[in-house]
């Protein structure tokens, strides 16, 4: 270097005593001289991501060699435009980072329980879905258990008041042989506050452990953060989380097993949401209509959500919900997910929904009263539903100067976006004020729907104005659509109003004055002219899929989740179908084939339900996966293999063609037992070899019980069954669910069965009734039963569930008698109802918010009922009195459809009278055993509407109704009868 010139650079860099060099500092937690107080180069590395976070600037890169690092990276410090401060994972998703512990250390509890110490553990408030640390064994999630009597195989219990940690590996699992990972960590890359031009690019983020209010995996605020080519997965909420940004970009990311949401956001603008991968989310199974689901974003505006995957999610897919604005979906895939609209912009204005495909979902596109939006160039097939325009103008806003969503508290939630403009703030208080307060209620108007592609979804279009009926809210629902093309094999379903449809497509052309140029054709049909947009992605609609009605046809009766979404996406593609009829008929089971190979598929409809399965596989080798897609291969002995059937699906790939059940040992104990009772039980044992063979087998219970015999040997001969009956000898027996386990080995064969049984006071009985009962909305026939089936009164404020007490005038405005019954055939009920003014639903209305009858029954299994949660088995049926003639309103609200229902309704001076039965079959309850001693719990609601004009109903009452005031989900509070 010449001296003048060494000489002007020193010059300089005096000049500026604040300038520097980028630097890279390397992680690498493997190198034999890591240290967090090294220099961060090569030679030198740091141990921690943390340590070089603390240490980088603006201009830097920190490089995070391959590794595991178990540890929760804060950022602190922001780059500069245009340098911005780089986190890189060296080799692509090679460096992961772990909101995880490793447990080794247990102290035995009994036969197949655990427990370790967490000095740590605190509770969170339920109702903010509970704590976020999880237990994973080999990679797949346990169930939370919230007690410890609910502690079944493969679950877990946080107990807070010990401080320990209780765990209960799957059947036939030894603890001492799995890898168990404790997830206690949130936020493993997260800022504290704002940061700026910051990218986050290549890493694995796994086992973050955030709760609602939490950190998502990767947390982030400020302007200029990128975030790509990240693989985020089994979160305990959510993923990724942009809050309070501008110019963010979130790209190319896997997102998939958050417990709740993938992606999430609020108080953003010119956010890039592009390219993402977002499966398998919601395992939790949290409410979507909360924000379960792909994603959910609120106050974001001018943002940009395109060429985004999305499948295999429980709950709604790319959703802005409140406040949004000016927001563009584009270019994104969306299909096969559970539950909710999978493109849904949601009391939010001036979205456009353009270039998308949606197929094999709950529904493609929803506007929730959502105006201005421009839905455009769209494919939308086989869904439940197409395309839903959703808004009634009963939704309410801010109109009420009352309403906690003030004006005062948008703009400052809005000036909490970085870098938003005065003109920007006052166009977000103009849309305020144009969509939340001048209208009484929320607008679903002025959308506009052209040049989409809507055909084969179980209804194509939903619209709730019945355009050819003229009413007052229709100015606040009108909106316009043309140049779509249309298709449903039955003209009816393609365009559905609240209540009804339209006969065909002129009906709708007529009453709407809308679709002029639009047409009827099949897009598969080689005569149907497409645009070349559409050929373009012809391929989606090639492959055969099930449609909708074939898919409810099979009642697969399913818990809802993202491990169910995988099956029936399996099922939809499935060439053939086989329904394996199996012994045990709360097991369901279909035989298909997949990608070539000859697949079985079984699941259970209970939550905590698990049940044994044993096939002869008519192969000698097969591959079980469970519903996370963890597969472990098998080879078989003669043949046979077994497992547990649960509500999360497990398939056998690689059977024979001749797959069927044999059977195999099995542990039943008595369903329902009183207190302090001894419980009986039954062991079988099947020899089914040619040899004979040694048993042994030993046996345990939960607290207040005691097995007699604890253990047994005996030998059994060739083909020999034994039936082996036990008794638990009770003490001090807890209300609640009791538990005995079995561990045996016959021959060279383990086995491990445990069976549960419920315990408690019964609270009530049902009377038998010695002949069938009659449904004719009179009660005459019910006298010969007399008190015995009077279930109860409902006349107390005290049972108001909804409504006002100002609003209750006492006993002759609403009160009602009930009364129940049961054959081995039937279940019956009927409500006697005082109403001073009796208003029924208009057709086409639902029954529920005018004059009604809820019923509710729980037909699950004795040991099932203790879940608060409805699953299979749980009945809801809506009777309301007849608008006209003597027929009454029905609806099944179930989550399954009931057959074979009979309802019956009479009008009495003073009020009216709804009778029903239910037939007691396998398909209406799994559970089946309709004996003497099994127990059922019942709950009754009655509505009261005396002004037909009102929005909603006045009051309701309830007879053991749920104490959250949610008996449409909760069972909590419903009474138990113990079938006499």
């Amino acid at each position: 270097m010449k001296p003048h010139f060494r000489l002007c650079l020193v010059a300089v860099l005096l000049a500026c005593p604040s300038a520097t060099f980028a630097a890279t500092y390397v992680v690498d937690n493997q190198h034999p001289r890591a240290a967090d107080t090294n220099a961060g180069t090569r030679e030198a590395p740091f141990k921690t991501v943390s340590a070089a976070a603390a240490k980088a600037r603006a201009g830097d890169e920190v490089v995070v060699r391959p590794g595991l690092y178990r540890e929760a990276v804060t950022l602190r410090h922001s780059g500069q435009e245009g340098k911005p401060l780089i986190f890189r994972s060296e080799t692509p998703r090679a460096a992961i980072i772990s909101g995880a512990d490793a447990l080794t250390q247990w102290k035995a509890e009994g036969t197949g329980l655990w427990s370790t110490e967490r000095p740590e553990l605190a509770p969170i408030n339920k109702g903010n879905h509970g704590n976020a640390e999880w237990v994973y064994i080999d990679g797949s999630p346990l169930e939370r258990a919230e007690s410890r009597d609910q502690l079944g195989p493969a679950s877990f219990w946080q107990d807070f008041a010990g401080k320990r940690l209780w765990v209960r590996p799957a059947e036939g699992q030894d603890i001492k042989e799995l890898k168990v990972e404790y997830a206690r960590r949130e936020g493993l890359l997260a800022s504290e506050s704002e940061i700026n031009d910051v990218q986050i690019v290549g890493f694995t983020l796994i086992h973050n452990a955030n709760w609602m209010r939490g950190k998502a995996a990767i947390h982030v605020s400020g302007r200029r953060i990128l975030i790509e080519d990240n693989h985020i997965l089994w979160a305990s909420y959510a993923g990724i989380s942009t809050a309070r940004t501008n110019g963010c970009i979130v790209r190319r990311n896997l997102i998939e097993w958050c417990g709740d949401v993938a992606l999430t956001g609020t108080r953003s603008t010119n956010l890039l949401i592009e390219g993402n991968r977002v499966f398998h989310n919601n395992w939790r199974r949290i409410n979507p209509n909360f924000e379960g689901g792909a994603s959910k974003w609120s106050y974001t505006f001018n943002s940009r959500i395109k060429d985004n995957e999305v499948a295999y999610n429980y709950g709604y897919g790319l959703w802005t919900d409140i406040h949004n604005y000016g927001n563009v979906f584009e270019g994104n895939v969306c299909r096969d997910n559970l539950m909710g609209a999978t493109l849904f912009s949601e009391i939010s204005s001036g979205d456009i929904i353009r270039d998308n495909v949606a197929f094999n979902n709950d529904t493609g596109i929803t506007i929730g009263e959502s105006p201005n939006t421009l839905v455009q160039r769209n494919i939308v097939f086989n869904n439940n539903t197409g395309i839903r325009m959703r808004g009634n103008y009963r939704r309410a806003n801010a109109h009420d100067l009352k309403s906690t969503d003030t004006l005062e508290g948008f703009v400052s939630a809005v000036k909490l976006i970085p870098g938003l403009t005065p003109s920007e703030i006052d166009q977000s208080v103009a849309r305020y004020l144009l969509f939340w307060r001048a209208p009484q209620y929320h607008l679903s108007n002025n959308s506009y729907l052209e040049e989409n592609i809507v055909f084969n979804n179980g209804s194509n279009y939903f619209e709730h104005r019945n355009y050819a009926q003229r009413g007052e809210i229709d100015p606040f629902i009108n909106n316009f659509s043309n140049y779509n093309i249309w298709y449903h094999p039955d003209p009816k379903k393609n365009f559905i109003y609240s209540g009804g449809s339209y006969e065909d497509f002129a009906a709708w052309k007529k009453a709407s004055g809308r679709d002029e140029d639009s047409v009827v054709a099949n897009p598969r049909d080689p005569a149907t002219k497409l645009p070349a947009w559409a050929q373009a992605k012809s391929a989606y609609w090639e492959p055969k899929f099930r449609s909708p009605q074939e898919i409810s046809a099979l009642r697969l009766n399913l818990i809802e989740s993202p491990m169910t979404a995988e099956l029936v996406a399996r099922l939809r593609r499935a060439p053939a179908l086989r329904p394996l009829g199996l012994r045990d008929g709360q097991v369901k089971a279909f035989a298909f084939e997949m990608e070539g190979k000859n697949v079985v598929a079984l699941w259970t409809s209970q939550i905590g339900d698990r049940r044994p399965v044993r096939l002869n596989a008519d192969a000698p080798r097969v591959v079980v996966e469970n519903g996370y897609g963890v597969q472990t291969p098998q080879t078989l002995s003669n043949n046979l293999v077994e497992v547990v059937a649960s509500y999360v699906p497990t398939y056998i790939l690689g059977v024979g063609k001749e797959v069927r059940e044999v059977p195999g040992s099995t542990l039943t104990a008595q369903a329902f037992n009183a207190p302090n009772a001894s419980v009986p039980v039954k062991a079988v044992f099947i020899n089914d070899t040619t040899q004979t063979q040694n048993l042994s087998a030993q046996f345990s219970a939960t607290q207040g019980y005691t097995p007699t015999p604890a253990t047994l040997t005996r030998t059994l001969k060739p083909n020999e069954k034994v039936e082996i009956p036990l008794t638990l000898a009770a003490q001090n027996t807890p209300v609640g669910l009791g538990r005995l386990t079995m561990e045996a080995t016959l021959g060279t064969e383990r086995i491990y069965r445990s069976a549960t049984f419920a315990v408690g006071e019964g609270g009530g009985k049902l009377p038998a009734a010695s002949t069938p009962l009659r449904i004719d909305g009179q009660l005459d026939d019910w006298a010969e039963l007399g008190e015995a089936a009077q279930m109860g009164a409902i006349a107390d404020a005290a049972q108001l569930t909804g409504g006002s007490q100002s609003t209750w005038k006492g006993a002759s405005d609403l009160s009602a008698r009930i009364h129940a019954a049961w054959t081995p055939t039937a279940l019956y009920a009927a409500v006697k109802v005082t109403d001073d003014r009796v208003v029924p639903a208009p057709v086409g209305q639902p029954a529920y918010e005018y004059d009604a009858v809820e019923l509710f029954f729980d037909g699950r299994a004795s040991d099932m009922q203790w879940q608060e949660r409805h699953t299979e088995g749980v009945s809801q049926i809506v009777i309301g009195p007849a608008s006209q003639g003597d027929k009454p309103h029905m609806a099944v609200l179930s989550r399954s459809p009931l057959q074979g229902v009979e309802t019956a309704f009479s009008r009495l001076a003073d009020g009216y009278i709804v009778e029903m039965k239910i037939p007691l079959t396998r398909e209406n309850f799994p559970a089946a055993d309709w004996n003497t001693g099994r127990t059922v719990k019942m709950s009754v609601l009655v509505n009261d509407k005396d002004d037909p004009a009102s929005a909603q109903r006045e009051n309701v009452l309830g007879w053991s109704f749920s104490p959250l005031g949610k008996n449409y989900q909760d069972t909590s509070g419903w009474k138990t009868l113990v079938l006499q």
